[in-house]
């Protein structure tokens, strides 16, 4: 909700300052002894501008992104134990298991290749990824994305799982796939809309976590299925998922980055068994 109020402002303001622009316009055409633009296409120059402004405003916005570092994309070359694919839109980690897969959405403006070294520590023990990039690092865009994997791969379990607004649409997936899969993994995130009906829900999240927000949380908490299973991370914080530095606004960690992500890993396994 605080993002729909924050974009409902920006568009607010978007259409007072294309507005104020096309007014300006008109002054100067009077001054100039020109007659003033029509009232339709005054209309039409402010929505303009102001379509003009909210895309700059956008892009820009989603221009400045969580890079991964570059220890984290030397996961994604594979190995003889892990071989990596690129796919049509992310990376297959294939693993020693042939049973189990995991489709995993990135978080909000984080490069995807960040979670490379969680995952493929994931795909070493036994349980197949298929990490998705989504347009614009955002999975909001693509929520459906996890389809291409479905329908061209077969495996006898599925998890879908996603870090922060990535849990968030890989939440909503799941309940409307949940025919085709076995369990949801929430990591620093929850879902917001419709409530569970039944299904499997593992949710993790770092005690010093600063981004999450808890009253969304909580309240998402009150609707969780009866087969979920909340895993707090001692000292684990909201950006140590992934491998792109350190996020504004988060707390500072008490753990390694590598601690909390095999704490993750385990927590994923036992919740699989």
């Amino acid at each position: 909700m605080k993002y729909i109020f924050i974009l409902l402002v920006v568009l607010i303001l978007c259409v007072i300052a294309g507005s104020a622009l096309a007014a300006l316009l008109n002054r100067i055409k009077k001054k100039k002894g020109k007659a003033p633009f029509h009232a339709v296409t005054t209309v039409i120059l402010a929505a303009v501008f102001s379509i003009l402004i909210v895309a700059a405003l956008t892009f820009g916005y989603l221009g400045v992104y969580y890079h991964a570092d570059p220890d984290a994309k030397a996961y994604l070359t594979g190995s003889y134990a892990v071989p990596v694919t690129k796919i049509e839109h992310g990376y297959f980690l294939d693993g020693p298991g042939t049973e189990e897969a995991l489709i995993f959405y990135p978080g909000g403006k984080v490069e995807a290749e960040s979670y490379a070294p969680m995952l493929y520590s994931l795909a070493m023990k036994g349980v197949d990824v298929f990490l998705m990039d989504m347009p614009l690092r955002m999975a909001i865009f693509a929520p459906n994305r996890a389809d291409e994997v479905l329908s061209q791969y077969d495996y006898s379990e599925w998890l879908i799982c996603g870090h922060s607004l990535g849990g968030m649409i890989a939440a909503g997936y799941y309940l409307d796939h949940m025919d085709s899969l076995d369990g949801l993994v929430l990591l620093a995130a929850y879902k917001i809309g419709d409530p569970y009906e039944g299904g499997k829900l593992l949710s993790l999240y770092g005690s010093e976590d600063k981004l999450l927000n808890r009253e969304m949380y909580e309240a998402d908490r009150e609707f969780w299925p009866p087969d979920s299973t909340e895993v707090i991370l001692e000292g684990g914080n909201h950006c140590q998922f992934g491998n792109y530095g350190f996020q504004r606004g988060d707390g500072e960690a008490t753990i390694s980055r590598d601690e909390q992500q095999s704490q993750t890993v385990e927590e994923i396994l036992n919740f699989m068994e």
